[in-house]
């Protein structure tokens, strides 16, 4: 028998987690659940059209948030020291923070969905993500003086799945 008490997933039910960026967390405005891509190829046939197979190879497109920035800057900066300790700028002639292990680099985030009473409802898990683009901060003394300076931040990672994976058949 089929649910017919659903209601719409809204816009501003969810909150992002990642021990990585604790100061970002509590100030995100707003986060992109990205797409997927399955990649096919052409079987020959004896016809003139090829018939189209999927190969079984995935594509992510990148996860990215967008936050505010606090005074002090505390929040840009975590995602900013990351992106410096993934390699050198300095010099050549060291290694990344993380000694080029990729247990270190990335981390594991998590995207809840949200009903409409903010109770988490579905739980999306980012798989070894770590960061690929900072926005940079536009300052202008035309802006009204209580404005709020909002940056993004985009990640790439391996895969994404949820919990409870709907990917998988329920089993009998």
């Amino acid at each position: 028998m089929a649910e017919t008490n659903i209601s719409n997933l809204g816009l501003n039910y969810f909150h992002f987690e990642m021990a990585r960026i604790p100061n970002v967390i509590y100030t995100i405005q707003e986060a992109v659940l990205p797409g997927i891509r399955q990649f096919d190829a052409d079987q020959p046939t004896t016809l003139g059209i090829p018939v189209k197979r999927p190969i079984g190879r995935y594509a992510f497109e990148n996860f990215t948030i967008s936050f505010i920035v606090d005074e002090n800057m505390k929040n840009w900066l975590e995602i900013y020291r990351w992106m410096r300790g993934l390699g050198n700028i300095d010099d050549d002639c060291t290694y990344n923070t993380y000694q080029n292990k990729f247990e270190n680099m990335t981390t594991y985030g998590f995207l809840y969905l949200t009903k409409g009473t903010y109770k988490d409802n579905i739980k999306i898990k980012f798989h070894n993500m770590f960061p690929v683009a900072l926005s940079g901060m536009k300052f202008t003394t035309t802006a009204a003086s209580h404005q709020a300076q909002y940056a993004s931040a985009t990640f790439s990672y391996t895969y994404y799945s949820f919990d409870p994976d709907p990917g998988n058949p329920p089993s009998n």
